[in-house]
């Protein structure tokens, strides 16, 4: 049993990179330089963010992981997923989004980080 919590960890982990993740985070971490408040900033730099981090994303996978194209896809989901919910940082924040609409993300994004791993033994396997 603990050997297959362990296979799923590194499943998890392996859904959106680690390298990928850091990459965002140091994207958004220059939001302060633009503007003071997520409101301020322009509509348009999460999704050029986004994007960016995708297309390094799924470049590695292709030629340095050398991943199958729908765990590509299935983790670049779930970095979208996680940039639309990002706090103040994230489309919904840029938007102004309600509460309900990030409580409805925020669920969407634990089912499917907590389903994918478990469904998709294909993690951290090349082709």
């Amino acid at each position: 049993m603990l050997e297959m919590f362990q296979e799923y960890l590194k499943r998890l982990r392996a859904l959106v990179p680690a390298r990928t993740m850091a990459l965002y985070t140091t994207m958004i971490g220059f939001y302060p330089m633009v503007s003071t408040t997520s409101t301020e900033l322009p509509k348009w730099l999460p999704f050029v963010v986004i994007a960016l981090c995708l297309l390094f994303q799924v470049l590695l996978g292709i030629f340095f992981d050398k991943k199958k194209w729908y765990v590509i896809l299935l983790s670049a989901i779930a970095l979208c997923l996680y940039g639309i919910t990002t706090p103040y940082t994230g489309i919904l924040g840029i938007f102004g989004a309600s509460a309900t609409v990030y409580l409805v993300f925020s669920l969407v994004i634990i089912v499917y980080v907590t389903l994918i791993p478990m469904l998709v033994t294909e993690f951290n396997k090349p082709e």
